[in-house]
């Protein structure tokens, strides 16, 4: 449905109507700038992308190794018996 004419209401029952600058005005503040799409954009993106971090996290938390408490310890340190080894000369 389209009107005739643009128009406000005042606050004692009188109506104007709206110069063109006040209609480019209205309009320009109710419909987005590129910049503000392009923001909203990239904000659903890095949403999006930290839902998906999040997921990707659970699944790993639940695959990570688990130590009986009850489960033997190992030396820290390789044991010090190293085979003899004797450099060779080189050969020209």
């Amino acid at each position: 449905m389209a009107f005739a004419s643009t128009a406000i209401a005042r606050p004692n029952g009188a109506i104007t109507p709206l110069s063109n600058l006040q209609l480019n005005r209205l309009s320009r503040d109710l419909t987005p700038s590129a910049a503000d799409e392009f923001f909203r954009q990239r904000r659903l993106k890095l949403e999006r992308e930290l839902r998906l971090l999040a997921e990707q996290r659970k699944l790993t938390d639940k695959g990570l190794l688990k130590v009986a408490p009850d489960a033997q310890r190992l030396p820290d340190t390789l044991p010090t018996t190293e085979p003899n080894f004797t450099p060779q000369p080189s050969q020209p």
